[in-house]
């Protein structure tokens, strides 16, 4: 109790002083306002409100405390510079006004009216009394920030400020429990702490079997629509369950009823067929999108894959990248578990299909590009570009050639899609030409092959002006396609 006390007195002292200096008026200010949104540091105006230079402004008949508003904004760095601004007052009236219009404006205190804002500008009802939050809302669109949901073949984007100014209630939920022994008898009281949530089913109408859930935090979880609110904190965005207190922090994305199937699903699929005794040749296209496959392959009669019948629409991982696509695949297990988040990553902290196939006595090899994406506990050939064609797919498809009859587990990994689509774009004819050169590899070594045959992808690919580009939640990253077929041989 005196602790706090003694940091309200630190914090009220130097805004009296500055009033009775600046302003010669003697008026504590008390009140705080929260300002939110899409900014990078969310604020608590009263705790940092000694950064902005005071000045005073005649409200009504007195000289009142008043710190220009567009400092404020500006000392805040809004993510973007096309921005709506929301002032909300403590017995819910709001007001809306473009953020480009906040020069010569104020934050001005007054005893009575508390936190308002002040302009000369707007019209007179824009002076909203008892402020309790401002709102910082962009008008543009940034899938790399926010919340994308994915439904069926669409998504939507709702940055951090967007999701402020959603319709929420607000519920007291568990935060702990306190225990006092007086007398040999437990005193125990439960501590409630307020949580402001968004039902799901504000942002994206509908009444999905399951959603799936994407987080920064290398979360790939499966919930309930009716389980799970929107709860915002600053700025991350967080999942909580009302009934049991379970939050997922900082999700990025949620897709509606996704496909039953993901790249995940290849580690149970290589176990159950190592088994059964079956020889299993995993053959990783790297970058090979779902709607590469449905655009371009599915009827198209010259591609050996057009051919199998057994496709499945499948997700990969968050963040659609080829570290952790590649380790969701090996390990069947979310990026939260694994331990490769990202690009950055290369330690992988569970156990890989090819320690799971040597505890199973099967030999394993991975047949890779010129460098290796992760490091693995398995033998592994790399390959390069020898003759200087621009690619190295024909001396992967050589080296996997060589050791078609010695491994029971073969896993393969062709790049050159990848690459072009970066290049030109994922449907560029140019991206198009490698992938088909990838599907004759596929084909002939299906052909030699004596045993099962899983192809994925780790990943996606998205457009990026006239190349292409992977690493958001969004449909053309996330969906894969997920074949399996038996060699030829």
């Amino acid at each position: 109790m005196e602790a706090n006390l003694v940091k309200r007195i630190l914090v009220v002292l130097p805004i009296l002083l500055i009033l009775l200096v600046g302003c010669q008026t003697e008026v504590v200010i008390e009140d705080s306002i929260s300002i939110v949104g899409d900014i990078h540091n969310s604020i608590d105006l009263l705790e940092n409100i000694n950064q902005y230079q005071s000045t005073e402004v005649e409200y009504g008949s007195e000289s009142a405390f008043a710190i220009d508003f567009r400092d404020v904004i500006e000392s805040l760095n809004p993510i973007s510079s096309d921005f709506d601004i929301y002032f909300v007052s403590s017995d819910g009236f709001n007001i809306r006004l473009s953020g480009d219009s906040i020069s010569d404006t104020y934050l001005v205190y007054s005893q009575n009216d508390k936190w308002l804002y002040f302009s000369d500008k707007h019209p007179r009802n824009s002076r909203i009394k008892s402020l309790s939050q401002i709102i910082i809302s962009r008008n543009d669109t940034d899938i790399t920030k926010g919340l994308t949901i994915i439904k069926g073949d669409n998504f939507s984007n709702f940055s951090i400020g967007q999701l402020y100014t959603k319709p929420y209630m607000t519920i007291a939920m568990l935060d702990g429990q306190t225990t006092q022994t007086v007398r040999d008898r437990d005193y125990s009281i439960d501590v409630m702490k307020q949580h402001r949530i968004i039902p799901l089913d504000v942002l994206v109408e509908g009444n999905p079997s399951t959603l799936l859930v994407a987080s920064l935090l290398g979360d790939y979880e499966f919930i309930y629509l009716e389980d799970y609110y929107i709860q915002l904190s600053g700025s991350s965005i967080n999942l909580i369950n009302v009934s049991t207190g379970n939050i997922i922090n900082e999700v990025i994305g949620i897709m509606y009823d996704p496909p039953s199937t993901s790249n995940l699903d290849v580690y149970d699929y290589v176990r159950s067929f190592l088994l059964n005794d079956e020889k299993t040749m995993v053959i990783l296209v790297d970058g090979f999108s779902y709607y590469q496959y449905m655009d371009e392959v599915f009827e198209n009669d010259e591609y050996f894959i057009s051919q199998v019948s057994n496709i499945k629409k499948s997700t990969t991982v968050y963040k659609p990248v080829t570290n952790a696509g590649l380790a969701a695949i090996l390990t069947g297990v979310s990026p939260k578990e694994n331990g490769i988040l990202n690009r950055s990553y290369r330690e992988v902290k569970s156990e890989t299909i090819f320690e799971m196939a040597d505890k199973l006595g099967k030999e394993s090899i991975l047949i890779e590009g010129d460098t290796n994406i992760l490091n693995l506990n398995v033998k592994t050939e790399l390959n390069f570009d020898r003759n200087n064609d621009g690619f190295n797919e024909d001396e992967i498809y050589l080296s996997a050639l060589s050791h078609i009859d010695e491994y029971d587990l073969l896993f393969v990994h062709f790049h050159s899609v990848d690459d072009a689509g970066h290049s030109y774009g994922p449907m560029d004819r140019k991206t198009l030409d490698r992938l088909k050169v990838v599907d004759e590899y596929i084909e002939n070594l299906v052909a030699k092959w004596d045993g099962k045959v899983l192809i994925v992808s780790d990943h996606g690919m998205q457009v990026d002006g006239d190349a292409g580009y992977h690493g958001d939640f969004v449909t053309e990253s996330m969906y894969v396609p997920l074949i399996i077929l038996e060699g030829a041989k």
